[in-house]
């Protein structure tokens, strides 16, 4: 028996597959209430604590959602790339601010355009994942995956002037075309998100993995597989031309501070350092000297440690039900890939603390993570509601940090 039938209620055709009318209604909502919510933040926050060490990049209202690596995107997107050290940023987003503010006659800045995509793409995405999971599963399943997705602790930057909500939408939408067999539509749309941002750059081996399965021959997966990495591939000639090096991209994570480790490994030497040595946890506001990097901590290692802990429940029901068991081949793919991805990087120690920095900023534009944290702990579906709890007071935390200018990237 199959995770499909053995887990998830047999529901009529025209039921599962709801309709664009509700898809909007449910996907508008929860789009509209998270960005309600990240301005009640900001008029909470604001008015009761101090500011942080770090300056503003804007002033104004949608300052508050204009944050650090936002003003490389600007810059980016202003001047293109004049510096090595940017290349760590590919150039999706910022042609994407670039052609709004022009488009604007330049009454948009770049950063609030910047912002501007981002509510765009947030919106748009909920509205195509809450169809998405429907149709693959049920509404219940649609619901869970948006209240998981727009309470994730790094959810902050779905709504910032960042690229991970329009790698969001771009690689839903791929998902969406493959599930209705528009191969090369969805690779297109896979190929722009490659251009994006790295996690989308991943989603072209959940396209060449869909492509196989669904027995399209191995030649036509390739060719789909690279039309999904199109962005990446013309970045890196772009690199190539520009530096000498197709890789720079990759080349220039030391000035990040940023290496290769063993998957996870950075995530359990933290977790060991929490319960073996003394930790003092200033409170808000926190003093400038410590860059507030404990807090920074605990909200991404609490995105890692849910994100392995999904990964080991999934690993257990494929290998009960001997397959996917009704789980779409690109979800698992891209999830796994991207996790792994993610799970490989490392900071360098700073202030004597160690960081997995931007872990969940990272994992929380990987769509497939939200349905399949439903679908595989189902039947124990209490396990998700101290998880939904502290997921949503750690993304208040990480909003309120973000609008006193502390660094939590």
């Amino acid at each position: 028996m199959t995770l499909a039938n053995a887990d998830l209620p047999v529901e009529p055709q025209s039921a599962r597959l709801g309709s664009w009318t509700s898809s909007l209604g449910y996907g508008l909502s929860f789009a509209l209430t998270r960005i309600l919510a990240s301005f009640a933040i900001v008029l909470t926050t604001s008015q009761t604590l101090a500011s942080g060490p770090f300056t503003r990049l804007s002033l104004g209202w949608l300052g508050n959602f204009e944050h650090w690596d936002s003003g490389w995107l600007a810059g980016i997107a202003q001047s293109g790339y004049t510096s090595a050290q940017a290349t760590a940023f590919y150039p999706g987003f910022p042609i994407m601010m670039r052609a709004l503010s022009s488009l604007s006659g330049g009454k948009i800045g770049l950063l609030s355009a910047g912002v501007i995509i981002a509510w765009g793409s947030f919106a748009l995405a909920t509205v195509l994942l809450f169809k998405l999971v429907e149709e693959v599963f049920d509404r219940r399943a649609a619901i869970v995956s948006l209240v998981l997705l727009t309470g994730a602790p790094g959810s902050l930057f779905l709504v910032s002037a960042y690229s991970e909500s329009t790698t969001l939408v771009l690689t839903v939408a791929s998902s969406l075309l493959l599930q209705r067999k528009r191969f090369y539509l969805a690779a297109i749309f896979a190929g722009a998100a490659a251009a994006v941002s790295p996690i989308g750059a991943i989603f072209a081996l959940a396209v060449f993995a869909f492509a196989l399965r669904s027995r399209l021959g191995l030649i036509r997966s390739i060719v789909l597989g690279v039309i999904s990495e199109a962005g990446a591939l013309c970045y890196a000639l772009y690199l190539w031309f520009r530096f000498g090096n197709p890789l720079e991209n990759l080349s220039v994570e030391t000035l990040w501070q940023r290496h290769a480790v063993l998957p996870f490994s950075a995530l359990l030497r933290n977790i060991t350092f929490l319960l073996t040595r003394r930790v003092n946890f200033a409170p808000l506001p926190l003093s400038p000297s410590n860059k507030n990097m404990l807090a920074v901590w605990v909200i991404d290692d609490f995105a890692g440690v849910v994100a392995l802990g999904v990964l080991i429940c999934l690993v257990v029901k494929l290998v009960r039900n001997r397959g996917l068991g009704g789980l779409p081949i690109d979800w698992v793919v891209f999830f796994v890939a991207s996790l792994l991805a993610v799970s490989s990087s490392d900071i360098t120690v700073i202030h004597n603390i160690p960081s997995t920095e931007a872990v969940a900023r990272l994992t929380d534009s990987v769509f497939a993570m939200f349905p399949i944290a439903y679908i595989v702990t189902r039947r124990f579906g209490v396990l998700l509601v101290p998880i939904i709890g502290i997921g949503a007071a750690l993304a208040v935390t990480a909003q309120a940090l973000a609008i006193l200018n502390y660094w939590i990237t």
